[in-house]
């Protein structure tokens, strides 16, 4: 086997390898905003101080706890504010998207 093709194999073989882990990232952001869904106040109130005109909660991804929902519950919703990688500037971030501006 050549070292084109060892190399063209190794990239196939990345490929699906995003492929599925994004898959994944997908089906359990869709478990976490379904908890979220049916349990709004579980999210943690940490950052509500970043934005202080509403009650921002937080709540990590299933099976991807670097990757943070942060929403905010109505009166008769939840608000998805942004999903995060935690290793990000949250503060800098959450305040770039303040919603009540």
């Amino acid at each position: 086997m050549g070292s084109q093709s060892i190399t063209k194999t190794l990239r196939q073989a990345s490929h699906q390898n995003w492929v599925q882990v994004s898959d994944r990232l997908l089906d359990n952001l869709a478990k976490t905003v379904g908890h979220i869904a049916t349990f709004p106040e579980s999210g943690n109130l940490h950052y509500s101080a970043v934005i202080e005109t509403a009650e921002l909660r937080m709540f990590p991804v299933t099976k991807f706890p670097y990757y943070l929902v942060f929403y905010i519950v109505g009166p008769d919703e939840v608000v998805l504010v942004r999903l995060l990688h935690g290793m990000r500037d949250l503060s800098t971030e959450l305040q770039a998207s303040d919603p009540s501006e």
